[in-house]
């Protein structure tokens, strides 16, 4: 075999190891979480939710769609979130962020943002869920606009 053959066979089982996972992380333990937002009874689009966990795990994000339904991702795409009480946090997908000059809370003002700041971060956001490692993870968040 010539070491061009070689070179592209060494090449190719490289490439095969690594798709059938040969490259594989281990994760810890996560669990599927899925859930609605509705913001004055409506359901809310385009809305990034982040359950922050209380212990220090890490964070999962998701993204609502046009019916406010939402699927956290944690390490792997719809993997979950990690079990325990976590914050939620809410940010409006959709705010122009201008020139850079404004803060989150003056952009999310200025743009009228139905989302009430305090969900934007952990320190202040009131809503609080628990993520189960034994039971079904759907969440109801109701909100009311600013």
């Amino acid at each position: 075999m010539s070491r061009t053959h070689q070179a592209v066979y060494l090449s190719f089982v490289v490439a095969l190891s690594w798709l059938s996972g040969g490259c594989s992380q281990e994760y810890p333990a996560t669990f599927p979480v899925t859930g609605v937002l509705t913001i004055d009874d409506v359901p809310a689009p385009n809305i990034i939710i982040t359950y922050a966990s209380k212990t220090g795990n890490p964070s999962a994000i998701g993204r609502t769609d046009a019916d406010g339904k939402y699927v956290l991702t944690t390490y792997k795409p719809k993997d979950g979130a990690m079990p325990g009480e976590c914050v939620v946090l809410l940010v409006p997908d959709d705010l122009e962020m201008g020139d850079g000059n404004l803060t989150l809370k003056e952009l999310a003002l200025a743009q009228k943002s139905k989302v009430p700041f305090r969900y934007f971060e952990k320190e202040t956001s009131d809503l609080v869920v628990q993520v189960h490692s034994d039971n079904p993870n759907n969440h109801v968040l109701k909100i009311q606009s600013q």
